[in-house]
């Protein structure tokens, strides 16, 4: 028997061993704690990084680089929290990241639905509801732990700080939290592996639900029990956790846990392959194939396929070599065969399938040859296509000899296909295509370029239509468009070409183009005829004004009130702004009326607006009424703005016409029609919708009425030229399409929206500019000294010019025809300073006219008078000097000055 220590020794012995067993606990702590943290962060990022690269946009994939990097997160605070020296520093660290796991269940749970695709799974942004409540609670501990749990400084036990936690219902809460949250989250996975069929899925499930259930049972013990109890044990949990990652590292390896294409993807990718696959089991049975595979065995869904034998489907000379397969016995076998009750003729493929060298049956992939049978039947139908073809259509071999040249071509060509098949297609083409003093030359050059594409086995003509002009074999010549592309074949690149006989088309469009030039003048004149009366009002209002005034001035000066100049300023403003009106009312009548070319310069769209509504507001349908929005103020952009008020009026007189005209008799008439101005910029969803939009801010013109609206089938053809729903008497067909031409022409693009019976919303889109345009201001008279020539067949505007000249200083004379101005101007060549001529006279035209007159005098400086310079006149801005009708003392002063200059 062992002597027995005295009670005194023995508790020396027992308080020694304590003491011993309390420095090895501290020096795990304080040195193998950090360490073991430091390795705990380098695997969880391991693991963030290793999920995310397997599949980054994957919904579980991201959840668990979630769910280790909050891990690694802790791990990496621990480093320092283990290893801290006073209670402040092993509190600040806990602080910093407690919420760690707060986060760290709601992640896990999060993880688990995902990862087995639970049909209640919780997916961003499709149930956004669900994972606000999933993690509703989480926030909510973040915020209140540090208010009501963590506010003592941790004790020293056990070689560390450990956690000193009030015992308060939220701290109990929060465990409860943990427990719950981790306990689904272990019951998910467990329950979707009892449900799954698929044994590989089922095993990666379980292993997520092992891993899950030990870790928690283990972190709660020592991070939540052992707290409660102050057992002085180290705080684990973020070591236990490794389990779980552990565990997804391991199933992503061995079964392809978390890939891009998981394992119960693959059957519907084979799915969809036009061959032939078949997974047969261990013991040689069917136990899965794709939809190619069952249509071929004669059957109609997997489950009367599943548990077949092979006999019913492999030909009886290929069963040996198949059981072989099976059994491990050979790895693979082919072989030229049939397959299914079809008898089909396949190339077949037998391969074993194993797993820990154990034997898991094979798989057998088949390609069904039987449509190489009808490669055939392929060619005869392309020989008909190309025969039959309203194109003409030619091939040529690898060597460009032509092959195929249907009758088509030859028709168009006057080439026949006994003369062009057998040729070299270059020496075919040079003879249509192109003539020239050296043929052989061209025909050199043709060869190199046709040799060089099928070479290169490309085309740079590919996708690209040419339009040219052919002479025929006959001498008569066509126009033509022709694609020719390079076909890359088995034996050599081949050169193909679609040539259309466009003779006839151009010809119509030319004829097209000539009726729409005729009748863009008749559709302006539609345009006015609807207005005359709007017209007439601004005229008369304008002759008011200054009757009314002159009225005035006459009674002042009869009565003796009026006896300073100065008394009638108020009257003559009222007259100049009169004339001003009619002066711009004449100038949009003539945009309107004739052909000019259009301008470009900056103008205020918002007051070309309030013109154009003014303007038709008087004229239209006394059912119809015009609702302007406030309109933007300083409404700047750049282009003519004669053409963009012509653009707003056609839109004006439709939307009047759909609520007038266009409506039956029996119905109510007018409506309203709304109109609106604003900025826009285009967003990305408008840029792909709408190609002619660009990023730049625009203009948006919005042009509504309640009228009968456009169907649906006609709605893309409402911009086409001549095409009208209205009647032949109110309508040429044109007004939409100048909308669109002009629109376009100016950058912009049109939008409609129609609604049949409802209404129609036109939307113009023209780009917005910064430049302003110039302020023109009162120039200073520029006067002078000589005799001018005044030529007018108009006896009031002669009087004006030359008393406007007497106050410039010049003298003047005057003639009454172009006729009478050659005349006069030949008697005294030599004492004329300059002409000022109208331009529209009864007889010889103005400019006419000066020509004669500088057949006389050559380089007598000649002004140029005319209320609108038509577009003939246009190419003489060089040669005269052009002033517009009515003009001003100043601007004659002007003219003159330029003229002698």
């Amino acid at each position: 028997m062992k002597p027995k220590l005295p009670a005194e020794g023995a508790r020396i012995l027992t308080i020694g061993a304590y003491r011993t067993k309390m420095m090895n606990m501290e020096t795990f702590a304080s040195v193998w704690l950090p360490r073991a943290a430091m390795v705990a962060a380098v695997v969880y990022g391991y693991s963030a990084i290793k999920v995310l690269f397997l599949n980054p946009r994957g919904s579980a994939n991201r959840i668990a680089a979630l769910f280790n990097v909050v891990f690694m997160l802790w791990a990496s605070a621990a480093i320092f929290w283990y290893s801290a020296k006073d209670a402040a520093t092993a509190q600040f660290w806990y602080n910093r990241f407690y919420w760690c796991w707060c986060i760290f269940p709601p992640l896990g749970l999060h993880f688990n639905f995902v990862a087995s695709k639970n049909p209640g799974a919780v997916q961003f942004p499709k149930h956004l509801p669900k994972i606000i409540a999933l993690y509703l609670p989480a926030v909510a501990f973040i915020i209140l732990i540090p208010r009501y749990v963590f506010l003592d400084l941790p004790e020293f036990h056990g070689g560390y700080w450990m956690v000193n936690p009030r015992m308060s219902l939220i701290y109990f809460l929060f465990d409860a939290h943990f427990l719950l949250y981790m306990l689904a989250a272990v019951w998910v996975a467990f329950r979707a592996s009892l449900k799954s069929l698929n044994s590989v899925e089922k095993k990666r499930l379980g292993i997520l639900a092992a891993t899950t259930m030990l870790p928690l049972c283990l972190s709660f013990a020592t991070d939540a029990v052992f707290i409660m109890l102050k057992i002085d044990f180290p705080n684990m949990a973020i070591f236990w956790i490794l389990i779980l990652s552990g565990g997804m590292l391991f199933t992503m390896k061995r079964y392809g846990f978390l890939s891009s294409l998981p394992a119960t993807e693959a059957p519907r990718v084979l799915d969809a392959l036009a061959d032939i696959v078949v997974y047969f089991d261990e013991t040689g049975h069917v136990a899965w194939a794709n939809k190619s595979a069952i249509l071929a065995m004669g059957y109609k869904n997997l489950t009367v396929v599943r548990g077949k034998g092979p006999e019913a489907f492999i030909a009886e000379a290929d069963i040996g070599k198949f059981r072989a397969v099976v059994a491990g016995k050979i790895d693979s076998y082919e072989a030229m065969s049939v397959f299914g009750q079809l008898r089909l003729p396949v190339s077949l493929r037998l391969h074993h399938v194993s797993e820990r060298r154990m034997p898991r049956g094979a798989v057998l992939s088949a390609v069904n040859l039987s449509s190489q049978h009808r490669l055939a039947d392929k060619g005869l139908l392309l020989e008909e296509f190309i025969e039959n073809s309203r194109d003409g259509i030619f091939l040529t071999d690898s060597k460009g000899m032509i092959t195929r040249w249907n009758k088509p071509i030859a028709e168009i060509s006057g080439v026949g296909a006994p003369q062009a098949i057998g040729q070299k297609l270059w020496q075919v083409l040079q003879s249509l295509f192109f003539g020239s003093n050296d043929p052989d030359t061209e025909t050199l050059s043709l060869e190199r370029s046709i040799n060089a594409l099928l070479r290169v086995q490309a085309s740079p003509f590919k996708h690209q239509v040419l339009d040219q002009r052919i002479k025929r074999r006959d001498g008569a010549e066509r126009s033509i468009q022709s694609n020719i592309f390079v076909i890359p074949a088995q034996h050599g690149a081949v050169l193909a070409g679609i040539i259309r006989d466009v003779t006839e088309e151009k010809r119509a469009a030319e004829d097209t183009i000539e009726r729409i030039r005729k009748l863009d003048h008749a559709q302006k004149m539609d345009a006015v005829g609807s207005l005359t009366s709007g017209i007439a009002h601004d005229f008369n209002n304008t002759l008011a004004g200054i009757i009314g005034t002159l009225s005035l001035i006459r009674l002042g000066l009869d009565d003796g009130s009026y006896s300073k100049p100065r008394d009638i300023e108020p009257e003559l403003a009222v007259m100049e702004r009169s004339a001003d009106r009619a002066a711009s009312s004449v100038k949009r009548l003539l945009a309107l009326t004739k052909k000019r070319p259009p301008e470009a310069k900056p103008f205020y769209l918002d007051k070309a607006l309030v013109h154009v509504i003014e303007f038709s507001a008087r004229a239209l349908d006394p059912s119809v009424t015009i609702k302007a929005a406030l309109l933007p103020q300083g409404a700047l952009m750049f282009g003519d703005c004669g053409q963009i008020e012509q653009l707003l009026l056609n839109l004006i007189i439709n939307a009047e016409h759909s609520m007038t005209v266009m409506r039956p008799q029996s119905a109510k008439q007018g409506g309203t029609i709304g109109i609106s101005l604003k900025k826009y910029l285009p967003d990305q969803k408008h840029l792909r919708t709408n190609p002619q939009a660009r990023e730049l801010e625009y203009w948006l013109i919005s042009i509504k009425d309640e009228g009968v609206g456009i169907p649906p089938d006609i709605v893309a053809r409402i911009f086409d030229p001549f095409y009208t729903t209205k009647s032949l008497d109110n309508s040429s067909g044109l007004g939409l399409s100048m909308v669109h031409s002009i629109t376009k022409g100016h950058g912009g693009f049109v939008d409609v929206n129609s609604n049949p019976g409802v209404g129609t919303e036109f939307l113009v889109y023209l780009p917005a500019s910064e430049e302003k345009p110039e302020i023109e201001t009162m120039a200073a008279l520029k006067r002078g000294s000589g005799t001018i020539l005044v030529v007018d067949d108009d006896e009031m505007l002669r009087e004006i010019a030359t008393t406007m000249l007497k106050a410039l200083g010049y003298e003047s004379e005057v003639a009454v025809s172009g006729e009478n101005a050659i005349e006069v101007f030949a008697n005294a060549p030599d004492s004329w300073t300059a002409i000022v001529m109208d331009l529209r006279m009864t007889g010889i035209s103005g400019d006419a006219a000066a020509r004669e007159i500088r057949k006389i005098r050559a380089g007598i400086p000649v002004i140029i008078a005319s209320g609108f310079i038509p577009e003939e006149v246009q190419s003489s801005k060089d040669e005269f000097i052009f002033i517009t009708k009515p003009y001003s003392v100043s601007e004659l002063g002007e003219a003159l000055t330029k003229a002698k200059s």
